[in-house]
């Protein structure tokens, strides 16, 4: 039999710290490059790591750890960096 992992909610917000560092730091390091394939590529993995950050909040939403208000504030945010790191990737 296999166990299903289930994480708690601490554990999906620890999940969602992570992910949102990771969008920064990937900003960061990115802004750092070149503009060509280098730069682009960090901003891709920025972008990977928004995609998570929403996943997340989506699943936090489902099990009623977060408000529908929050789970709208936060995709409203995300959304916007997704439109930001898509303009700054094609650089």
């Amino acid at each position: 039999m296999t166990a299903i992992l289930v994480k708690t909610r601490g554990e999906l917000r620890s999940q969602l710290d992570r992910a949102a560092l990771s969008i920064t730091l990937n900003i960061a390091e990115g802004s750092g490059r070149r503009p060509g394939a280098d730069r682009r590529r960090f901003y891709s993995f920025a972008r990977g790591s928004v995609l998570e950050c929403v996943t997340i909040l989506d699943v936090m939403a489902g099990r009623a750890q977060l408000t529908l208000g929050d789970l709208h504030r936060g995709r409203s945010l995300l959304a916007r960096l997704t439109a930001m790191l898509t303009k700054l990737g094609r650089q």
